[in-house]
């Protein structure tokens, strides 16, 4: 049935159904598909949990393999990508931890120069800036999140993450992005940051995955899902909802017509 259906062996289909079994395992309440001998089933709101939206985001995924988007749905979705990154480092930071969208375009009052950027960015970190020089046309300098965790004493010394986001079918070389040694000279961190790689997708192989992690820590669908709340989490991430739920019927209709 399998093959006659999707062109897909049966050993395909049950190495896909072991890998949503064990997903479903770690993730419990935040993964939308319920798995049992019989049957698949799909919550009823799978169109609101943050997994959904991730999973219509991921470059290798149905939905992108059966709908053009646009230039301009293209640069919504990396910044509703952003914005899911950002609610996710501040809940694995915890509480009293602070995050923000330094990608611009950007919405929370950052200057769209470089170097002013920088100077925004020192007085939000509570940080000084650094005495090298800042390339206007750095835009971000590689970092679209940037998550921190100061102590009550506000001395200098604190976790830092800085978060590349991607929404690229090839994200390998996206964790050297960001230069830790460009990055001291712009701004005064007594501690360097951890550099984050965030995607929408999974790291296919285990090679691949000791390759990137090696640079940065990953940020992949399930352990962002993970860090976020199955129902509320896209409440505060305007036209979330809404964009996922469009991508939903466009695959429908790509696959009705197709006869999938």
């Amino acid at each position: 049935m399998a093959r006659e259906l999707i062109d897909t062996s049966e050993h395909q289909v049950a190495l896909a159904v072991r890998c949503m079994e064990r997903r479903s395992d770690f993730l419990a309440d935040s993964y939308p598909f319920r798995i049992s001998e019989d049957y698949l089933q799909v919550d009823t709101g799978a169109q609101e949990f943050p997994y959904t939206s991730l999973l219509t985001m991921t470059a290798t995924s149905p939905f992108n393999q059966l709908v053009d988007l646009s230039h301009a749905e293209f640069e919504a979705s990396a910044i509703q990508f952003e914005k899911i990154t950002e609610e996710a480092i501040r809940s694995l930071l915890g509480p009293g931890s602070k995050a923000l969208r330094f990608g611009y375009p950007n919405d929370l009052g950052r200057p769209p120069g470089f170097q002013e950027a920088m100077v925004w960015l020192a007085e939000q970190l509570k940080v000084e800036l650094g005495d090298s020089f800042r390339p206007p046309q750095r835009k971000d300098g590689g970092v679209d999140v940037i998550g921190w965790k100061p102590f009550p004493d506000n001395k200098s010394g604190m976790l830092v993450l800085f978060v590349q986001c991607t929404l690229q079918r090839d994200f390998t070389d996206k964790a050297a992005d960001i230069e830790l040694r460009h990055w001291s000279g712009w701004i005064k961190l007594q501690t360097l940051p951890t550099t984050v790689l965030a995607i929408p997708g999974h790291v296919s192989s285990h090679e691949k995955w000791e390759e990137i992690s090696a640079r940065s820590l990953i940020l992949d669908r399930c352990r962002l899902a993970g860090l976020l709340d199955a129902t509320n989490a896209n409440e505060p991430i305007e036209g979330l909802h809404e964009t996922t739920q469009n991508r939903i019927e466009r695959v429908s209709e790509a696959m009705n017509e197709t006869h999938w």
